[in-house]
């Protein structure tokens, strides 16, 4: 285990935060750090902090360096221990090893590169609700005589599931949310193909040709509504035997 490592597992990243001036509310939500805001989008977790914002992540030491401005990794490895009396071994004649680098490196990077991810699939899921919402809402009959859109078909049958795979994608805590991959993959493919699809679209009259129209364009739905929904709720049941939700 490296000193950054020990660093990390002696100071939890609401302990720093706070201790910075940066207030966390009950929800281990706060305002972000490094851009401006009104309502927290920064997610703090006991290791790290996301914004939802901005898209910045940062463990303990990347946030110290980032925050106080400071040139390398060891410098805020070596404010943290002051700063918080971690009893690190940290004098003048300290020098990690390049194994010692290397590893932190690639662990950040491993990490920076699963947050870009994480941005990139809570957007898509989040937009793919959005434009169902927005089908729903404009695209719905004014009357009973007119030609029904197959755009507002479409959100009356997927709008529901957009909300509850969002709503439980940022349920799952943040470190998790890679089994949603499939999911995000099948959000992308929704989104494509409406974005082709909706500058020619015309009314559909018919109802049997508009249920076939929806299917079409949404051709993994289905399955995964079923699927998702089951799981989530055999997880809910076993929570709930186990007493751990009323």
């Amino acid at each position: 285990m490296t000193q950054f490592d020990i660093a990390k597992d002696k100071l939890p990243m609401k302990d720093a935060l706070e201790s910075y001036g940066i207030s966390v509310n009950r929800n281990g939500m706060c305002l972000c750090p490094f851009h401006s805001e009104k309502t927290p989008s920064c997610k703090v977790y006991s290791d790290s902090l996301h914004c939802f914002g901005c898209g910045e992540h940062h463990d303990i030491i990347s946030f110290t360096k980032m925050y106080f401005n400071l040139d390398t990794q060891l410098d805020a490895l070596k404010k943290l221990n002051d700063d918080f009396s971690l009893g690190l071994s940290l004098d003048k004649s300290y020098n990690p090893n390049k194994t010692e680098i290397s590893e932190y490196v690639k662990r950040k990077t491993e990490k920076e590169q699963y947050a870009d991810w994480e941005k990139s699939a809570w957007k898509t899921l989040r937009d793919r609700f959005r434009l169902m919402r927005e089908f729903k809402e404009k695209y719905a009959p004014k009357n009973p005589y007119d030609n029904i859109d197959s755009r507002f078909v479409t959100a009356c049958h997927y709008l529901e599931y957009s909300e509850y795979i969002l709503e439980e994608y940022m349920n799952t805590p943040f470190e998790e949310r890679r089994q949603f991959e499939d999911e995000v993959d099948s959000a992308k493919e929704f989104l494509n193909k409406w974005l082709n699809y909706c500058p020619e679209i015309k009314p559909i009259t018919n109802a049997k040709k508009k249920e076939e129209a929806s299917i079409e364009l949404l051709p993994k739905f289905t399955k995964k509504r079923e699927e998702v929904s089951a799981d989530s709720l055999l997880k809910r049941r076993r929570r709930a035997s186990a007493g751990n939700i009323a």
